[in-house]
């Protein structure tokens, strides 16, 4: 077959109009061009990522695939969001919910995990889409916490939305910690728009910080000589005002606290990596009250402090870091791997209609789940 564009200039030199053929020749020497161009760009692009970019299926990955090989029975289901899918079945060799096919949609697969999966606040609807599919192991990558903005987006009410926010980061400010009495005051700085409306009587004072145009720009809390934190103060921004209002929880991977009063919304301690160097109070999460109860939040990343899941069992975790979780521009956490044991939820029902393909992503909030 003879090259495309030899055959356009071809046709310019047969045509007898002289004009006609020499505009024909300049039009075909643009064409040809653009396309070497764009063909050298993808090129350019293509060598940049094989040069630069690291598989996303590292290390960690091929060491908890190995271990689903050789310790999970050959007709084990994974449940996980479906990014994973066609790792676990390669690389695990075993069935997963859900996949890169989409084979359910957005309506389907995807919609019913991110919102009665993984943001779900209410435990009895993940156990009862794992009861109906009959999952044996439940999987969360550490990615998920970067990706909560797109799974709680798409597992979003169709008329309130109660799911769609996400989960950011603050990092200790060094120079603006100061020796109290007591022990240590740290500043955290960030910024993220609020995803809800905040109410508050502050000593009297109704504040009011409206979803999407409020702020929170910063946290400070106090770590005394005994080791443990004071309640956390949230700094809010609005209408060119600063707010201080205390948060009522509090937790790291291994404690959870509740103050009793401040603001219906948690902050996550976790540490951040300087160079070599592990600074272990050096990151947090603010946790809103769309967040805060969510399964990836309650389950992932504080480890089930409230004993809401019973039924599943951790049975894995690997991470590159040496640590649960840890912060450097980006966020570092383990594969978490947690046997379902079906068994054990008697009082959960099984709801046929999470099979389903079609309807709006929230049709099935009122269906009894225990």
């Amino acid at each position: 077959m003879k090259p495309a564009g030899a055959a356009l200039i071809r046709y310019g030199f047969r045509n007898r109009d002289e004009m006609l053929k020499w505009a024909w020749i300049v039009v075909v020497a643009i064409i040809l061009f653009f396309g070497i161009t764009t063909v050298f760009t993808y090129y350019s692009t293509i060598k940049y990522q094989a040069t630069y970019q690291a598989p996303s299926y590292d290390v960690s990955w091929q060491n908890a695939m190995e271990w689903v090989r050789t310790n999970t029975t050959d007709d084990s289901l994974f449940l996980h969001w479906w990014d994973y899918g066609y790792w676990v079945q390669t690389g695990g060799n075993r069935a997963t919910v859900s996949d890169g096919g989409h084979a359910q949609g957005k309506f389907g697969g995807n919609g019913k995990i991110g919102r009665y999966v993984l943001t779900t606040p209410y435990p009895e609807t993940a156990k009862s889409f794992m009861k109906t599919f009959n999952v044996t192991h439940l999987l969360i990558d550490h990615t998920d916490l970067g990706k909560y903005s797109a799974y709680s987006s798409i597992g979003d009410g169709d008329e309130i939305s109660d799911r769609a926010s996400s989960l950011p980061i603050f990092s200790i400010d060094e120079s603006q910690s100061i020796e109290t009495s007591n022990g240590t005051g740290f500043v955290y700085v960030g910024g993220s728009y609020l995803d809800v409306d905040i109410t508050y009587n502050n000593n009297g004072t109704i504040v009011f910080l409206p979803a999407r145009k409020a702020a929170i720009v910063a946290v400070t809390i106090e770590l005394n000589s005994f080791g443990t934190y004071s309640q956390p103060t949230g700094v809010y921004y609005y209408n060119n005002q600063y707010y201080y209002l205390p948060v009522r929880y509090f937790a790291t991977s291994s404690t959870y606290h509740d103050f009793g009063d401040g603001l219906n919304s948690t902050i996550y301690i976790f540490p951040k990596l300087n160079g070599q160097q592990l600074d272990i109070d050096g990151a947090l999460v603010y946790l809103s009250e769309k967040t805060m109860n969510s399964l990836f939040v309650k389950l992932y990343l504080m480890n089930d402090p409230l004993n809401e899941y019973d039924g599943l069992s951790l049975v894995y975790s690997e991470s590159q870091y040496g640590t649960e979780f840890c912060y450097d521009d980006n966020y570092y956490g383990q594969i978490k791997i947690w046997e379902v044991n079906i068994s054990a939820m008697d009082d959960i029902n099984v709801v046929k209609e999470f099979m389903e393909r079609q309807g709006g992503v929230d049709d099935l909030d009122g269906i009894k789940f225990k």
